[in-house]
């Protein structure tokens, strides 16, 4: 596909360079253009022209695309004579895709092209491609044989133009020197104009009759110089393409334009055709000069065949791509949707040996403690009982109830927990009434503590009653309530629950030793323990519960925490079921 694309950008910079060049001709602008497109050859590195030197017939540098040091394209073009493969380029006059081992082991691949008049070399065109990278493409090489003949043309005119203008110069310089007479002068010229290889005519303005002709125009046109001389010039060229252009009689010089000549055989011969008015004293003559450009033609129309060719293939491989494109695509949706799977079961599946690493060590942290008291208190009953005193009696079976009530809360916590995990924690709504069940929820917890704490319970609101899930409520206070005894110390707790139109807002305040901040978002993560708690035991799933409450409740709890200075859970839960 990328060989495709680049050969369509190729094409494209060869049709226009054949499009502009006539209307704007100029040597070395039509050089650096040509050299554009040599550079855009697949992988190449630069792209330069030698031309050959007419009078000691070596090859000197000229240009280069794009500018890079000098010596190393001069360096190269020298390496490769003197190994012999510009020589054979000369020698076979085809493109040579050669391949050079340096001393240092690179490997470069040259590409050299020369470029061809009738019976002789004018330039070698060398293209440096990225080491290591060979065109193989066929369509390339087609290319660039097409352009090659394209481009040899153009410097052949160009020299030919140069012959011209010499011409041109030099009967100017006579007429005015007025040095020869008109006849030595018209001998001269027809021997200058007889040297030129492009075909020229000397047309006398004031008859428009054609008074010479040289060789080359004769030869194109078909005929014998006695029968073009004294002919109008309208019997050979078509003159509808100066109309066109806006050619006018006060024009001393025109650009190069396309145009047709009527040959002998009555066949339309394409040609650049120039022209030139001249003054020799009080004689108007003009000076038509043109060259056949069948074979460009021919070339243009290979060019645009094989334009149409790749078009065709390129459409039909766009066709083919996107058809894989699309399949592509579904497969690769197919394996993200499969790979999101794969990643979520091994996300849940780690996650669950995380769940369990933890609930080991909590359980055997956690129920250690009241199991010990539990063991030691019955292996003491069971030795002293008799021994003991009511109240003694009564001290042990406390510790055991209180053990067996921690390790019962423990319990429930883990079963909470494992069933918010697995999404099999019910949502069961009913009448509650909600002041009771604080009261209550106070008193249990005072039961289970070794020491008397101080609760602040206040209560605000016009209803006693809400509908609530008391399952998921009980747990919630209990563990805030909890939370806040255990990291409070001595301080007091205070519970408040507002009871507005809206909400149902509980509170919990402590004045213990705070949450970090940086710890705050964490702390609704289950087995997650603030890095300030120290020795203070713990399961790290109250506020996991807690969280799971609200959220069943679609309600909202927020976090107010400065560390030693205390902390407030604020719980919103709506309103909507209230019973009045």
């Amino acid at each position: 596909m990328d060989n495709l694309n680049q050969s369509s950008k190729l094409l494209n910079l060869i049709n226009e360079y054949t499009e502009h060049i006539f209307l704007h001709f100029n040597i070395f602008e039509v050089i650096n253009q040509a050299l554009k497109v040599f550079y855009n050859v697949p992988n190449s590195k630069y792209a330069s022209l030698f031309i050959l030197n007419e009078e000691t017939f070596e090859f000197d540098y000229r240009a280069v695309y794009p500018f890079i040091d000098k010596s190393i394209v001069i360096s190269d073009f020298n390496r490769l004579v003197d190994i012999g493969v510009v020589g054979e380029v000369i020698d076979t006059r085809r493109i040579l895709n050669y391949e050079l081992k340096h001393l240092d082991f690179e490997i470069t691949n040259y590409i050299i092209i020369p470029l061809l008049i009738p019976n002789s070399i004018i330039a070698i065109v060398l293209i440096r491609l990225e080491k290591g990278n060979e065109i193989q493409e066929e369509l390339f090489t087609h290319l660039l044989t097409l352009f090659s003949n394209h481009f040899s043309f153009i410097i052949q005119n160009d020299n030919l133009e140069k012959l011209l203008n010499k011409a041109q110069a030099l009967l100017e310089q006579k007429v005015v020197a007025r040095t020869l007479s008109l006849s030595q002068g018209k001998r001269e010229l027809q021997t200058i104009l007889d040297s030129i290889q492009a075909g020229v005519i000397i047309i006398d303005s004031q008859t428009n009759k054609i008074i010479s002709v040289n060789p080359v125009a004769a030869f194109i046109i078909g005929e014998e110089y006695e029968n073009i001389v004294g002919r109008s010039p309208n019997d050979f060229f078509n003159f509808e393409d100066e109309k066109r252009l806006g050619i006018t009689d006060n024009l001393r010089f025109s650009r190069n334009f396309e145009s047709e000549i009527c040959n002998s055989n009555g066949d339309t011969i394409p040609i650049l055709r120039t022209m030139a008015k001249i003054n020799l004293g009080d004689q108007k003559y003009r000076i038509e000069s043109f060259f056949d450009i069948t074979e460009q033609k021919m070339t243009e129309i290979a060019l645009k065949q094989a334009n149409e060719m790749l078009e065709l293939k390129v459409q039909e491989r766009t066709e083919d791509l996107q058809i894989l494109i699309h399949k592509l695509q579904n497969e690769i949706f197919e394996r993200e949707k499969a790979e999101k799977e794969v990643r979520k079961m091994l996300d849940k599946e780690k996650e669950l040996n995380e769940l369990k690493t933890r609930f080991i060590s909590m359980v055997s942290h956690e129920f250690k403690t009241p199991l010990t008291v539990i063991s030691t208190s019955v292996e003491l009953l069971q030795e002293f009982i008799n021994n003991f005193t009511v109240d003694e009696k009564n001290e042990y079976f406390t510790k055991i109830t209180k053990s067996i009530d921690l390790m019962k809360g423990l319990i429930e916590n883990v079963l909470f927990i494992g069933q918010a995990e697995t999404d099999n924690l019910s949502f069961d709504p009913k009448r509650v009434d909600l002041k009771n069940l604080c009261i209550s929820v106070i008193e249990d917890i005072k039961l289970t503590l070794k020491k008397e704490r101080e609760f602040i319970f206040k209560y605000n609101g016009p209803y006693d009653y809400a509908t609530l899930d008391e399952n998921l409520i009980k747990p919630m206070l209990i563990n805030l309530l909890n939370n806040a005894v255990k990291y409070s110390f001595d301080s007091p707790i205070e519970l408040n629950i507002d009871f507005t139109y809206n909400d149902i807002i509980f509170s919990v305040k402590d004045y213990g030793i705070g949450i970090p901040k940086e710890e705050q978002e964490k702390i609704f993560e289950a087995f997650h323990r603030a890095k300030n708690v120290g020795a203070i035991s713990g399961t790290g799933l109250g506020m996991s519960i807690v969280l799971r409450a609200v959220e069943l409740h679609k309600g909202q709890i927020d976090i107010d925490s400065n560390v030693d200075k205390g902390t407030t859970f604020t719980i919103s839960i709506p309103n909507l079921n209230l019973i009045r």
